[in-house]
């Protein structure tokens, strides 16, 4: 826990996969700021300033670990709403 947010961390073993999913419960972001994240995992774009409105940056950290994933064969997904958190979930294949 840090300040008035906390982070959850899971994992679950799944037939063909391995699945971890990071929650918190902190600002979430608006259907903006998930447009442009989505945008940078599915298009390696920068977009400029897509954190929250306490945070900002050019979106580089998505790009290095969406490449990451795609090259073990996995995905990734976020989820997040405003005043109630985000969540990342990425799935990788056990084989």
């Amino acid at each position: 826990t840090y300040g008035d947010w906390s982070s959850d961390v899971c994992s679950s073993d799944l037939v063909n996969h391995y699945e971890i999913k990071v929650t918190d419960n902190g600002s979430g972001m608006t259907k903006a700021q998930l447009g442009r994240i989505n945008k940078i995992i599915h298009a390696h774009s920068i977009a400029e300033n897509v954190g929250t409105s306490y945070s900002s940056g050019y979106g580089l950290g998505y790009i290095i670990i969406t490449e990451l994933i795609q090259m073990l064969d996995g995905t990734i997904s976020v989820e997040s709403e405003p005043e109630m958190g985000t969540s990342v979930t990425i799935t990788l294949p056990l084989s």
